[in-house]
């Protein structure tokens, strides 16, 4: 069954899944202009996106939805490494919060110098106060 057989293939879910999942149709000329140079723009290079959904879909013609992969696919997988998992997952979070700190160091130094400099006004405040 060819796509343009589908009765639920309108203009309009073609346009959809063109822009959500960068889909390219043969008529995708009529989606109002969508990607296309506009008047004067012809010399331009296409987008980034354009063409590779024009590869995807090159791609889709020449090999079709079927790949010879696919007989076994899930079947003959090897077995998880799970303690290389979990090493991956604490690189991740570390890196995540190495990230974080040389994003926001100035931010931290100021919020550190503020509450060192609070705590320096209470001990020097409580030395002062007269008892009586």
């Amino acid at each position: 069954m060819e796509w343009n057989d589908l009765e639920q293939d309108t203009p309009s879910i073609r346009a959809l899944l063109y822009d959500r999942g960068g889909l390219l149709f043969e008529e995708h000329a009529s989606f109002g202009g969508y990607d296309e140079p506009e008047e004067g723009e012809a010399g331009k290079p296409v987008s980034e996106r354009q063409r590779r959904a024009e590869a995807y879909y090159a791609r889709y013609v020449k090999q079709g939805p079927y790949v010879e992969w696919a007989d076994d696919f899930g079947r003959t997988c090897e077995q998880p490494d799970f303690d290389r998992a979990r090493e991956l997952k604490r690189a991740q979070q570390v890196r995540a919060v190495k990230h974080f700190i040389r994003k926001h160091l100035i931010a931290e130094i100021i919020v550190l110098a503020l509450v060192a400099a609070g705590f320096g006004w209470v001990i020097v405040r409580r030395r002062r106060k007269p008892r009586v």
